[in-house]
């Protein structure tokens, strides 16, 4: 699959309808926007098709979606799925997105607060609670 090819099937696999600069020969695409959100200045894919195809190719690419027959496709989609749930997340402004170890990793990340516009003001903790001890 040719780098331009690769792109725009990775953009028709995301939701919420994202524009997409790619740099070409670069190593970086800009997503100025993604459903609703606006990204000014854009948030940055900061890797290249060369750590995309690995990621791609990494051991837990593609353990979602077992109706995919094709392990790339498989792979793919899955990346895709989790591309599309940090930029509906975690991505902010100026936010990059790098791909580090398997993993989808963005910095600077959305203050969770934002994702709740109506909380009213004041002191707030973010936790998990269980009822089993965490790793078991």
């Amino acid at each position: 699959m040719r780098e331009d090819q690769l792109i725009d099937a990775l953009i028709g696999e995301l939701g919420g309808s994202p524009v997409v600069q790619w740099q070409p020969g670069g190593r970086y695409g800009l997503i100025s926007s993604f459903a609703d959100r606006i990204f000014d200045p854009p948030a940055r894919l900061d890797f290249d098709l060369v750590q995309l195809v690995r990621h791609l190719d990494h051991p837990t690419a593609g353990t979602l979606f077992p109706h995919i027959q094709d392990p790339l496709r498989r792979a793919f989609v899955q990346f895709a799925f989790h591309l599309e749930e940090e930029l509906a997340t975690h991505v902010i402004s100026g936010s990059v997105i790098r791909l580090i170890g398997g993993v989808i990793t963005v910095d600077p990340v959305r203050d969770p607060r934002d994702l709740l516009p109506d909380l009213p003001p004041g002191k707030y903790e973010w936790g998990i609670k269980t009822s089993r001890p965490l790793g078991k």
